[in-house]
This record gives C-alpha cells, sequence and structure tokens, in this order.
C-alpha cells in the first residue's frame, strides 16, 4: 500500500545524481550522519536502507519505507558506543565487557577462551585500511563467536547487524571510494 509520494533522486540512480550536480561522497557521508545518529544517539534506526529506500531532495537526505525498524533501549546505545570505542582502540577486554554486558548467556562461558577469540577478531579486522574491511563478514564472524559461546545478543542488535550490512552495500554501489 502506498501512503504518499515521496519526491527525490533515488541514490540508486547516482549517473541521475552527478548530473542534476549533486557530489557522491557527500551523499555518502550525510548517509553515514544520518544513519549514525539513528543509531547511536535516536535508538530507533530505519533496519532496510537499501538504495530503493534513501532519496535526496533538495541536498538532503529522505529516507522511505519504514516498513522494518529497529529500537536500541538506552543501555543498549550505550554499550554500541562503548563497544565502538573499544574496537578502534583495539581494547579487547573492553569489547568483550560490552558483549557480556548486552548479551545473554546460555551458558557458563570459557571466559579465557572467549577473550582469546576476541582478541583474534580485533586484530584481524584492525590491521587492514576500513575500506578493505567486509562489514558482512565481519558481523558474521562477531555473531559465529557469540553462538560458540552461547551468547544470544538482543533484537535490537540483531536488525543493527543486518542493516549495517545492507548499509555497507548500499554506500558501496553509491559511491565505491
Amino acid at each position: 500500500v502506498v501512503m504518499d509520494y515521496i519526491d527525490g533522486i533515488s541514490i540508486a540512480d547516482p549517473e541521475r545524481l552527478v548530473a542534476e550536480g549533486y557530489d557522491l561522497e557527500k551523499i555518502g557521508a550525510a548517509i553515514v550522519e544520518d544513519y549514525s545518529t539513528q543509531v547511536l544517539d535516536d535508538g530507533f534506526f530505519h533496519a532496510d536502507p537499501h538504495s530503493g529506500n534513501i532519496r535526496v531532495r533538495d541536498d538532503k537526505i529522505v529516507w522511505i519505507d519504514f516498513g522494518m525498524m529497529g529500537i536500541l533501549d538506552a543501555n543498549e546505545r550505550e554499550t554500541m558506543k562503548s563497544a565502538v570505542r573499544a574496537i578502534a582502540l583495539k581494547d579487547t577486554q573492553k569489547l568483550v565487557d560490552c558483549i557480556l554486558m548486552i548479551g545473554d548467556c546460555k551458558k557458563e562461558i570459557d571466559y579465557s577462551a572467549f577473550c582469546n577469540d576476541m582478541d583474534k577478531f580485533v586484530n584481524q579486522y584492525l590491521s587492514v585500511p576500513y575500506a578493505q574491511i567486509d562489514v558482512a563478514k565481519l558481523v558474521q564472524d562477531m555473531f559465529s563467536i557469540c553462538h560458540v559461546y552461547s551468547i544470544s545478543l538482543p533484537k535490537g542488535i540483531s536488525m543493527l547487524a543486518r542493516s549495517m550490512m545492507t548499509i555497507e552495500g548500499t554506500l558501496t554501489a553509491l559511491d565505491p571510494n
């Protein structure tokens, strides 16, 4: 069911955006800024950010089709911010603490082994430039490690992981750089 027509240029049409005078790199940066604000500040984010759901109108990013939205409560948002900082600083111990803070451990875990696996994870992904990181594989690997240790993550975090994989593909298609 269509509720309203939303005007704008779909980011699925980068040639038209360029023809209309838009800078694809700036559009990509604006999308990342909007998305980050949704996730980390608002805790209510578009969980299906493919190119058909994002338009540009009057130099602004316009999000459409809110059929799939994710929610992170205040604690989850703060923990996610801490986890991002931990990854950026290669602070495996802090990352482990973040996961255990929001995860639900279904059984007693081997804490030392979990820390070792997370340390390998952090070093694997932070030893290469960001542009070379496969976000989908990073997310999949993180969830795989949690699965091995029977740690389930909240629904909002799972939706965030899925939407991060989608937005990476969206941004790569818009501007490979």
